[in-house]
């Protein structure tokens, strides 16, 4: 095959199946479920009402983590413009499929940056996480690192930044130190230094509560004993690399992830971060890399985020790496389509299997909506209630707070939450009522999961015995005119009560 050939497979067909990658999560926007997660929601909330307030903040306040508050000014703004955060973070994916191309191009040759864009563009693992507010940037902070800017500054923004965004940029800056250290690039060495160095002292005049944040948000190591040490790490590299097999580890184990950690194994299915399309080149690109001088470094820093992987706070600290196992891939393929030009087909096979596997995912995404807790779509609850009352009502929630809070600030709704004492609670909920005039009081349901693991199922069978009694201290201490519950798709959402002069 001539090399013009070669060219025209690279930027005709590699370049289809890039976009084709690119407008499904476009479609999956339309998908995907409409809930948040709690740290989602917390993110959101938080963003809106520092714009509102006009507060502007370097690292982190409250509920908010230090690597999430440069975030949630960006989805927060996204929010008040009626823009949906997800919208944003799928777009952040976009930059992340460019970046990737951009800095695997001054490596290697166009044709491989291009395939590695390819790969990562239909990832199964980056496709999902590209709709998840925070994961959604990692591979941003890993690739821009990896672009090895030659402007001094440039590299203190990014170590700056991606410390401050991003937990797991830590182990990027750590290989990126080594491998400075060892290849005698000194002003580079210097550079990211820099930026850390500015970054901890940015930490330390804001206080000491941040910098042990920062350092204890860093692993579930700190602060924790052996046995829970060791299940985390175990059930981090089960999700991370065989998510089938971390469903299981997590009925088995107290000691594990949360149900949302359920929820993305279930909604990934057997995929692995290699993904079928990549993991027909990722174990010959490893090889590849190890025996090339010039790419032995990113073997390195794989092999590292696999050691460290296990020691991140949550799962969805992993995606920084995606980047650097599409890149691998991406070696391995160009040096078999080097040796034996038929290849080309296993190459198209490995397109289509991922393309396939997203096309499954897609189809999948509504359907598997129930393992969150339903209210995580708390407009819904929000406007079934409203199509009730046509007014505003006092809203209250119990361990669905976060994301109810948000709901109710967007549609100006009062709430309070479960969070206090029974008699506490009951004095601000009459509080409420007389600063708001309301006539309706909304009471939020606790939502069993389908399969949560006993420790969970605990905590909401306990949780649900206090949501019974409040009902039963409301009733008792308010004049009620009338009494509802409300419901959907079979999931009881708790309980409009109408109240009487």
């Amino acid at each position: 095959m001539s090399s013009h050939s070669e060219e025209r497979l690279n930027t005709r067909y590699l370049a289809i199946f890039l976009i084709l990658g690119l407008l499904l999560r476009c479609v999956g926007l339309f998908l995907f479920p409409a809930g948040m997660e709690g740290d989602e929601a917390v993110v959101v909330y938080w963003g809106r009402k520092w714009i509102e307030e006009g507060r502007w903040l370097l690292i982190s306040y409250g509920e908010i983590p230090a690597w999430e508050t440069p975030s949630a000014y960006f989805f927060g703004a996204l929010d008040l413009w009626g823009i949906s955060p997800r919208v944003g973070a799928v777009f952040i994916s976009f930059l992340e499929v460019g970046l990737c191309y951009l800095w695997v191009l001054r490596r290697s040759s166009r044709e491989t940056a291009l395939l590695a864009a390819t790969f990562l563009a239909l990832m199964p693992w980056h496709f999902f996480f590209s709709y998840v507010l925070g994961p959604c940037v990692a591979g941003l902070w890993t690739s821009l690192y990896l672009l090895d800017l030659k402007n001094p500054f440039g590299r203190m923004f990014v170590s700056f930044g991606g410390l401050a965004y991003y937990a797991s940029f830590r182990v990027v800056l750590l290989w990126g130190g080594l491998v400075n250290l060892m290849r005698r690039r000194w002003w580079k060495l210097g550079a990211d230094i820099a930026g850390a160095v500015t970054f901890f002292g940015a930490l330390f005049l804001l206080g000491e509560d941040h910098i042990k944040g920062f350092i204890s948000k860093g692993s579930y190591l700190v602060e924790r004993g052996w046995q829970e040490a060791l299940h985390h790490y175990l059930n981090a590299v089960l999700l991370w690399w065989l998510p089938p097999l971390q469903t299981h580890w997590g009925k088995i184990s107290e000691i594990s992830m949360d149900d949302v950690g359920y929820g993305f194994a279930n909604m990934l299915g057997p995929q692995s971060p290699l993904s079928y399309g990549t993991s027909l080149f990722f174990a010959w690109g490893l090889y590849i890399c190890f025996k090339n001088r010039t790419d032995r470094d990113i073997c390195g820093l794989f092999l590292l985020a696999l050691v460290l992987v296990g020691f991140s706070p949550s799962y969805v600290h992993f995606p920084f790496i995606l980047p650097v196992v599409a890149f691998v891939a991406a070696v391995g393929a160009s040096q078999i389509l080097k040796k034996n030009q038929r290849a080309v087909m296993a190459v198209y096979l490995s397109l289509l299997l991922s393309l396939g596997t997203l096309a499954y995912m897609l189809g999948g995404l509504k359907s598997r909506d129930r393992w969150r807790i339903f209210s995580g779509d708390s407009e819904k609850v929000s406007q079934l209630v409203l199509a009730q009352t046509k007014a505003p009502f006092i809203w209250t929630s119990g361990i669905d707070y976060t994301k109810a809070r948000l709901a109710a600030d967007r549609a100006g709704i009062p709430i309070t939450f479960f969070g206090i004492n029974h008699v506490d609670w009951l004095n601000r909920m009459q509080m409420m009522e007389r600063e708001n005039k309301a006539k309706w009081v909304f009471i939020q349901a606790i939502t069993m999961l389908e399969r949560p693991r006993p420790e969970i199922k605990n905590l909401l069978l306990e949780a649900q015995k206090d949501y019974e009694k409040r009902l039963i201290l409301f009733e008792n201490n308010h004049f009620i005119k009338s009494k509802k519950e409300i419901s959907y798709d079979g999931i009881t959402l708790g309980v409009l009560y109408e109240l009487g002069d």
